[in-house]
């Protein structure tokens, strides 16, 4: 069995999170937001631990980016009502 998902699988979420690291940072920004966007994932979060900063691309705003630098929470747009709290996360 695989743990990677097919596009099938990941088509059916609709909120995802990719967390940076130095080596992932290039394909979090670039090719998994291309991905996302294309299978029409609701939102996507990328949470910029180097940076202390969530960049958050909504389909129902054509995926432009929404800014929270040093978030202590952060509102999850697709739950109405439901959000994350960062603080412990985040060099605030």
């Amino acid at each position: 069995m695989t743990s990677e998902y097919t596009i099938h699988q990941v088509a059916h979420m609709d909120n995802h999170a990719e967390i940076t690291s130095e080596a992932t940072r290039t394909h979090d920004y670039k090719d998994k937001l291309r991905t996302y966007k294309k299978i029409g994932v609701s939102e996507y979060w990328i949470v910029d631990i180097q940076d202390n900063a969530v960049f958050k691309y909504i389909s129902e705003q054509d995926y432009a980016p929404v800014s929270f630098i040093q978030p202590e929470v952060v509102p999850v747009s697709v739950f109405s009502g439901f959000d994350v709290d960062l603080s412990r996360y985040m060099c605030l």
